[in-house]
């Protein structure tokens, strides 16, 4: 009778907790650093990418009417998952300063190999800022070119 218990108690124990237990294993962490040494970080499922977060430093550089250049950092945080084809996945989000331009963009592209993870980062866009012209010796509008790239790996 004893037995009996014991082996119902198993068996009801295992059909409880196999599902929990599959739905943790379908999600996993993944951190890692990018070549800038920032820290990244998302999950993965069989299907989809989500909650990534990091940042990437963006160099910004105008040249009329003087030279002028400057380092940013830039949040990058995902909204909505996206998905993983083949161990692949590709996110696109909006640049920190959106015009109506297609090419403004920040790319996270990435591939998972088992418990590793690898990839790279790329943003483009344009800003005005404010420039010292010396013909005139005030202060002008000038357009911006900011752009940066970064590779990263992660591991779960």
């Amino acid at each position: 009778m004893k037995t009996a218990r014991k082996q119902l108690a198993i068996a009801l124990a295992t059909v409880l907790i196999a599902p929990i237990a599959t739905v943790a294993a379908s999600t996993s962490s993944f951190t890692g650093k990018t070549a800038q040494k920032v820290k990244i970080s998302f999950r993965a499922s069989t299907t989809s990418v989500s909650d990534l977060k990091t940042s990437l430093d963006v160099l910004c550089l105008t040249a009329y009417p003087a030279s002028k250049s400057a380092t940013e950092i830039i949040a990058i945080r995902q909204q909505r998952p996206a998905a993983l084809r083949g161990g692949k996945f590709t996110l696109t989000l909006p640049a920190p300063i959106a015009h109506p331009s297609k090419r403004e963009v920040t790319t996270i592209t990435g591939t998972i190999h088992g418990q590793s993870a690898s990839g790279t980062l790329k943003s483009f866009y344009l800003k005005n800022w404010q420039v010292y012209n010396p013909a005139t010796g005030m202060y002008d509008l000038a357009l911006a070119s900011c752009a940066g790239k970064s590779t990263w790996t992660a591991r779960r």
